[in-house]
């Protein structure tokens, strides 16, 4: 083990000089590093007590008996310090500004409603005994959570607390929970709002055909258009998505065009594209007004700006979309996010679906009927029409399982695209 004390020299002009304070220099074993810590003292006595104090704390923290020095002074801070330093974190991480306005709201009415004062008061049962007795909703009692969550992984990365109780807690089921549900827009009222938009229609149509978010429509660069090209794309860069993930984001070619007619000719690469363009929301529901499209519609859906995005995925289901792709497009983890969250079932059209569905059933029907039945059972045999004992290969078959794929492909042309990639899967329809 080293641990000495002594006081720094340097060469100034050809002449050494010493400093007036002493500084430590402890390694414990001879695997460790060396450290080398200013003692702020020019008495010796007193920096040889410190150096004492130092190596004690340093043998009982290897013992696993003290935590840490730097969780021990954490341990000290008021709690806006820590939070002061997560919501810094947050900025160089393209967060923006009003999503961080609200985390803090929301972390110091946390920090008020729990009593905690220190890192060392948040714990597990504190946070789950205030969410048991607040009438919050399911999903900002989860929303409380994850900023909570988040909070404490910085504090773990940073060496500021030992173990982060939080991790266990886990969410509120939230479904038949929810205190109010998103619409959609139909194609005729997505359509109106772009015409009456003046300059923010370029933003809402991007929105509501790519499904990019509002914060990653503001941080959309120039660099990250590629409007020539045969395929047309954004790229959403990785420090601009929700997960995290870089993601390029097809565009139409009118909508490449529209979006190529707003940057200007001397525009440089890191310019944003649409930042100056996106309303706040006030304006943004006088934009609703204008175009006739009531904030909450008759069945109590409420009609925001994050509404685009499920109006993309919407128009996808509209347009016939297979969920696979419909997934990889909205950018979702969960096929049941696409299909069950960010589609409005009352935009599809399901009636004129089964109306067409009963149609095609009558003509197969009557189709069938007409049909010799000596060709479908041979001589002999007492086998229904409507049965296969197997095809020449062997393999079963499903009574029926050409029609049903024919009503598919009927009903909607695009759907043929469903009907062959559910073939390669060995899916049954």
């Amino acid at each position: 083990m080293i641990a000495m004390i002594y006081k720094r020299k340097r060469r100034i002009n050809g002449v050494v000089k010493e400093a007036k304070t002493y500084t430590a220099r402890i390694r414990l074993h001879k695997d460790d590093p060396m450290h080398e810590v200013p003692l702020n003292t020019s008495d010796k006595q007193i920096a040889q007590q410190r150096l004492a104090e130092m190596v004690r704390e340093m043998e009982m923290e290897k013992a696993g008996m003290l935590p840490p020095k730097s969780i021990r002074e954490a341990s000290k801070k008021p709690l806006k310090e820590h939070l002061n330093y997560h919501l810094d974190l947050q900025e160089s991480r393209n967060v923006c500004a009003g999503h961080i306005f609200q985390i803090r709201s929301q972390m110091l009415r946390l920090f008020e409603a729990c009593g905690w004062k220190t890192l060392k008061d948040i714990t597990a049962s504190g946070f789950e005994s205030w969410r048991a007795k607040t009438h919050l909703s399911a999903k900002t009692k989860n929303n409380y959570l994850h900023c909570l969550s988040c909070f404490m992984k910085d504090m773990e990365q940073d060496g500021r607390i030992m173990v982060n109780e939080v991790r266990r807690i886990r969410p509120v089921k939230t479904a038949g929970k929810e205190t109010f549900e998103r619409g959609a827009l139909s194609p005729m009222q997505f359509d109106k709002l772009v015409s009456v938009s003046g300059e923010r229609a370029i933003v809402y149509l991007t929105a509501g055909l790519t499904g990019l978010r509002k914060n990653e429509l503001r941080l959309v660069e120039v660099r990250d258009l590629n409007l020539d090209a045969i395929e047309p794309y954004i790229r959403a860069r990785a420090s601009t998505t929700k997960n995290s993930k870089e993601a390029f984001i097809p565009l139409t070619r009118k909508l490449a065009g529209r979006i190529k007619e707003i940057v200007p000719a001397n525009a440089r690469p890191q310019d944003r594209v649409f930042e100056s363009r996106i309303s706040d929301m006030p304006t943004y529901y006088k934009d609703l007004e204008a175009a006739g499209i009531p904030s909450i519609t008759r069945e109590g859906k409420r009609i925001d700006f994050h509404s685009l995005r499920k109006t993309f995925g919407t128009l996808l289901a509209l347009a016939g979309v297979p969920p696979q792709i419909a997934q990889r497009l909205m950018r979702h983890s969960d096929p049941k996010l696409t299909c069950n969250i960010y589609t409005d079932a009352g935009l599809l059209p399901i009636n004129e679906t089964i109306h067409k569905l009963g149609s095609l059933m009558e003509e197969w029907t009557h189709k069938w009927t007409q049909m010799d039945t000596q060709k479908l059972v041979p001589d002999g045999h007492s086998l229904s029409a409507s049965v296969h004992a197997g095809s020449a290969d062997g393999s079963k078959q499903v009574p029926g399982s050409e029609a049903v794929e024919a009503a598919f492909v009927l009903m909607s042309p695009s759907l043929s695209n469903v009907v062959g990639w559910c073939a390669v899967q060995g899916s049954n329809l």
